[in-house]
């Protein structure tokens, strides 16, 4: 086996967008819990990692609050995403953007008004 490397990837989007099923689906088990609502459920920064054996690559996945998560003021929600520091002190190797699936939805949000 070659020496393990860690890869970070974090994760962020709109709120009810699948970041967490994603990662669930990286991570090859349910780490981040996930509904199938626009109801947010991540309300702060969680670390899952998977190791994969052949390529000798241990890779941690931040997910985050949703950008427009229902329950949290603007500052908030930014105070949390900041959060995603402490599971990658040395700085993240991707950021997967989460963009759900439809039409994009028109309603105001926080961020743009």
């Amino acid at each position: 086996m070659h020496p393990v490397q860690t890869k970070t990837v974090l994760a962020v989007g709109d709120t009810g967008a699948g970041k967490s099923f994603l990662l669930n689906l990286l991570v090859g088990r349910t780490a981040f819990h996930s509904s199938n609502s626009l109801e947010s459920v991540t309300k702060e920064c969680q670390m899952a990692a998977a190791l994969d054996s052949e390529l000798g690559v241990e890779f941690k996945f931040i997910d985050t609050p949703g950008i427009n998560d229902t329950e949290m003021t603007p500052d908030t929600v930014r105070d949390r995403l900041w959060e995603f520091g402490y599971w990658a002190p040395e700085g993240v190797h991707a950021v997967l953007v989460v963009i759900p699936r439809g039409p994009p939805s028109t309603a105001p949000t926080p961020w743009s008004q």
